[in-house]
């Protein structure tokens, strides 16, 4: 079920992907240093596929605000996250940038072996 929340403030949302953040930082031995000021304002909608964010309740469904750590290793680190979707952050997981550029490059290699090519329609001699 989608809730409706301020952009600006966040409704709680910001302090819950901050618990979130901070919780699995502990676990994983990542630097955790950001705070609501590298969070806000909450983006409407998600700045990688564009589908609008939505605070849910349960389980996060594909348009549930996360936080993504551009690099990885370098944690939750002022100036290396950002709001994105769900469905943006499972996608990029821990890929760095040149494992999704070689993602891309072998999705489009294998859509256009699958393309039919035209028929000709006499030989040349």
């Amino acid at each position: 079920m989608a809730v409706r929340y301020n952009a600006q403030k966040g409704d709680g949302t910001i302090r819950r992907l901050l618990a979130q953040a901070k919780s699995r930082a502990n676990r994983e031995g990542l630097p955790f240093d950001i705070d609501e000021t590298d969070l806000i304002p909450l983006p409407t909608h998600c700045p990688v596929y564009g589908i609008p964010l939505r605070q849910q309740d349960g389980l996060p469904g594909d348009n549930s605000f996360t936080i993504d750590k551009f690099v990885p290793a370098k944690g939750y680190a002022k100036g290396n996250v950002r709001v994105i979707s769900f469905l943006a952050n499972r996608h990029k997981s821990d890929a760095t940038l040149e494992q999704l550029e070689l993602q891309v490059a072998s999705g489009r290699a294998f859509l256009a072996s699958r393309t039919p090519q035209p028929r000709r329609l006499c030989h040349a001699a």
